[in-house]
């Protein structure tokens, strides 16, 4: 992620002010790190983290402690079908960068955890264009959604729940 992608999303919490923030593909956490220092200067908020790979939730651990963030983040190791199933409430951001053929099936998931005002940004709406389409389309075709591909990097799309 380009340090361009991550202040875009640190000012995307500053703005919105999120309780909740839903990321689906945590990496080693550099997105996380964005979001979560965002928070800590809203004084608020906690994003739930979450990431299959091991080592790379290891990484994400020790970064977040290291950032002296670990009170914004809730670190959830596993496959992401099965940590979103678990989850309740809802979100005021998501950010989804997970493997791209999935989108769709994800977000139709996590739909029950959105509210009329939350933002989805999902990344790679450019580098994986044909993976990405029918999550772009559902986006499109559906009415409950406002969606546009910011054009930066790797694309990111950039929706909010209407109703």
């Amino acid at each position: 992620m380009s340090a361009e992608t991550g202040r875009f999303l640190r000012n995307m919490v500053l703005s919105h002010k999120p309780a909740r923030i839903l990321e689906l593909g945590s990496s080693c956490g550099v997105s996380t790190l964005y979001f979560a220092e965002a928070l800590r200067i809203l004084g608020s908020g906690s994003v739930v983290a979450t990431e299959l790979d091991a080592g790379k939730c290891a990484q994400l651990r020790a970064h977040v402690e290291m950032a002296g963030v670990d009170a914004y983040v809730d670190v959830r190791e596993g496959d992401v079908f099965e940590t979103v199933a678990g989850l309740d409430g809802t979100f005021d951001m998501v950010f989804i960068d997970v493997w791209a053929d999935s989108y769709l099936n994800l977000f139709k998931q996590i739909e029950r955890l959105l509210r009329p005002g939350s933002i989805v940004l999902a990344d790679n709406m450019y580098t994986a264009e044909d993976a990405v389409r029918p999550y772009k389309h559902y986006l499109v075709d559906d009415p409950r959604f406002s969606t546009t591909t910011l054009n930066f990097e790797s694309g990111v799309e950039f929706t909010v729940v209407v109703s």
